[in-house]
């Protein structure tokens, strides 16, 4: 379908023009929005963008901090809420006419960024602020302002010649197509083009009964009633792997999950994540870096790709060396077992789940029972509540843009609104895969002391579909999940700024640490014992359970944390190349990897790179390694707590507030850390908590 078709012009009202809303907290009115309204909108929306651009720039006033910082910095409000809504939607919601509409939109927008970016007359004003900002009496919020907004002109290109703006704009407009592409054929790969199927009940042996019931009810739906389907999703791959007994479907399913993408046919992803990696290695050059992970690092707390690369391979050495003697205790295990019994790439969830069994006599079935979803979220909001004083509670009447997968709740802290959020737990076919935290809305603190709009934050997962009529249960990589998003939300809540640019943008990096640090909680005996109840008798968690996940804290640690490392090092290497190199194939980029890092056949990578969309369409290029820097942040932050002598600390939580929740985009972010933490990070405390090295003296005490 042509973009000029979906543009045209309808007799009824189309509500996306409001650009304000009549409804409860003048929230989206997701059941009132019709796909064809999304392009006449996005159309009205540039255009007034343009207009905007256009008042600043015309100007005849000496530029200033007044009369163009602020104002371009709150340019394209209308524009972004309505990307907010309608690339959200998309990603939980697709249908074929929003994959259009995306195809089109994306080379639109990429062009109006560089437009705007690459404008001579509203760069020299912008300059000319800059060149003379310290001459304007600006506090430091206010030049920190200045300069970042300086520095994303001169990466946009603003400083380029004609030949060469033109260059990157094609550049930027060819990537926004290739990204999007990789990302629906993972998506469409995912869910549509494999699936395994079995036929027989023999063949589900080992599988708890929720497992089953949810693969019953796919298959229902598939239309092969009285059989039972996995898909290559991981809430669907994981508890396959974990349970079944079957070593022969178990690398079946887990082949059709690690080859997504790369076994030719239309959604192949070969090719384009080559072009994709060439075409930023150009854009690179074009902009003054030897390598794209010089360009994406320069504005990170690492600062560049060596800094990165000597801090994971600091890392690396002690989790090989804990993952090779979980490998060695394992094929014990399993020979004991079995003394035909194999070790491979696809069972190492099984023999893992096995082995905790034996050593910990904690079954993974038996866990999840004491963690009911709306149990662990009513804790999540609970531990919320006692560490910042804030109050949850679910907003009535509120629009859902699937109503039956949304609950909405109402942030308030003294009695006032801060912010809304939505929850969307489980997977369907139109959603992609993974966990993430998104906002539909968000809004710096007016200047002009009129009200704040409530930012309204987007939390999604795909957890395990529960059969009809049954609970939905959590193993303990979900709850971890839902804690973990739920730190992105709370960042979300408390992040204050007067300015758009610096409200919650902070180093990639950085990003992590204030979802990372709140997994913490989930798992902390004292905590644990408040919430964890049994479904159905509403026994708390026991004492001996407790203490044995405490234990188990290490447990597998090594095979962990070299799948996520060598997934990071397989990024910086895609992004390690020269404009004008010879870029290898998908294989071979993780082959040169795999062996110069000396990574074990029986682990492979978290991702492999033809469905890596985290890194070819999701914001993480050259960035992967992100998780890790933050884990080091927050196991060094989350320290502060056990120091206090109470994890649920109040005046440690202000103070976590303060400096690494609320202003972390107005300052420096690592002078931000050191002074919650009083010094720098210290990878030691990330390295403890693996159980990489012995605690010392000191650290037992806590």
């Amino acid at each position: 379908m042509a973009a000029t078709t979906l543009m045209a012009c309808n007799d009824d009202h189309n509500v996306l023009l409001d650009k304000e809303y009549n409804t409860v907290a003048g929230l989206p009115p997701f059941e009132q929005i019709h796909e064809r309204y999304y392009m006449p909108a996005f159309k009205a929306a540039i255009e007034e963008y343009r207009n905007e651009i256009s008042l600043i720039k015309s100007q005849r006033d000496e530029p200033t901090f007044r009369n163009t910082i602020v104002p371009y910095d709150r340019v394209g409000g209308w524009l972004e809420d309505l990307s907010s809504i309608f690339f959200n939607i998309q990603s939980t919601d697709a249908t074929d006419t929003m994959e259009v509409i995306t195809a089109d939109l994306l080379p639109i927008l990429s062009r109006l960024e560089d437009e705007v970016m690459m404008d001579e007359k509203l760069f020299s004003r912008i300059k000319h602020v800059y060149d003379h900002r310290m001459e304007e009496g600006l506090d430091s919020v206010q030049l920190r302002l200045v300069e970042l907004y300086y520095r994303d002109f001169v990466r946009s290109g603003a400083l380029l010649n004609e030949k060469d703006k033109k260059r990157l704009s094609e550049i930027n407009e060819k990537l926004s197509q290739l990204t999007h592409t990789m990302s629906v054929n993972v998506r469409k790969e995912s869910n549509d083009n494999y699936k395994l199927v079995i036929d027989s009940a023999a063949d589900l042996s080992g599988l708890p009964e929720d497992v089953i019931a949810s693969a019953a009810e796919r298959a229902e739906k598939a239309g092969l009633s009285g059989k039972w389907v996995f898909l290559p999703q991981a809430a669907c791959v994981f508890p396959f792997l974990q349970y079944s007994d079957r070593h022969d479907l178990r690398k079946q399913l887990y082949e059709g999950y690690v080859k997504r993408c790369r076994q030719g046919g239309d959604n192949d992803n070969s090719q384009i994540i080559h072009d994709i990696a060439k075409l930023r290695a150009e854009k690179a050059q074009i902009l003054g870096y030897k390598t794209y992970a010089h360009y994406s690092t320069d504005v990170k707390m690492s600062g560049n790709p060596e800094v990165v690369d000597t801090f994971l391979m600091n890392v690396w050495p002690m989790a090989l060396n804990a993952a090779k003697k979980e490998l060695e205790d394992m094929r014990k295990f399993a020979r004991k077992q079995d003394k035909n019994a194999v070790v491979e790439a696809c069972d190492w969830w099984y023999w893992t789940e096995q082995l905790r069994k034996a050593r910990f006599d904690v079954d993974a079935t038996t866990v999840s029972e004491y963690f009911q979803l709306e149990t662990v979220r009513d804790a999540m909001l609970r531990i919320a509540s006692q560490l910042y004083g804030v109050e949850f509670t679910v907003l009535e009447g509120a629009p859902k843009y699937n109503p039956e997968n949304n609950e909405v709740w109402s942030v308030k802290q003294d009695g006032k609104d801060i912010a809304i959020v939505y929850f969307d737990w489980f997977p369907r076919s139109s959603k992609r895969g993974g966990a993430w935290t998104t906002s539909f809305r968000n809004d710096a603190t007016p200047l002009d002391g009129s009200e704040r709009r409530l930012p309204v934050i987007s939390i999604c997962c795909n957890f395990p579909q529960p059969a009809k009529g049954a609970p939905a249960l959590l193993g303990t990589d979900e709850v971890e999940t839902m804690f973990h998003e739920f730190g992105h939300g709370l960042h979300s809540f408390f992040a204050r700024s007067n300015y758009n640019r610096t409200l919650r943008h902070v180093p990639h990096d950085y990003v992590e640490l204030p979802s990372q640090i709140n997994e913490f909680w989930a798992f902390e005996p004292s905590v644990l014992k408040t919430y964890a109840k049994h479904y159905k008798t509403g026994e708390v968690i026991p004492d001996e359970l407790v203490e044995k996940l405490s234990q188990m804290s290490t447990f597998n640690q090594g095979f962990r944390s070299t799948e996520y490392l060598a997934a990071s090092l397989i990024d910086m290497h895609w992004h390690s190349y020269s404009a004008g190199d010879e870029i290898p194939s998908a294989e071979k980029v993780e082959e040169e990897v795999i062996n110069r890092i000396g990574l074990i056949p029986e682990i492979a990578p978290r991702y492999h790179s033809t469905y890596f969309t985290h890194i070819f369409s999701g914001g993480y290029a050259a960035g992967y390694y992100d998780y890790e820097w933050a884990e080091m942040l927050c196991a060094d932050a989350f320290e502060a707590f056990r120091e206090s002598g109470d994890v649920l600390d109040k005046g440690t939580a202000a103070r976590f507030r303060k400096y690494c929740l609320e202003r972390p985009g107005d300052y420096d972010a690592l002078e931000m850390f050191t002074e919650f933490r009083g010094h720098r990070p210290d990878v030691s405390y990330l390295l403890k908590q693996r159980g990489f090295v012995v605690p010392d003296n000191k650290t037992k005490k806590r």
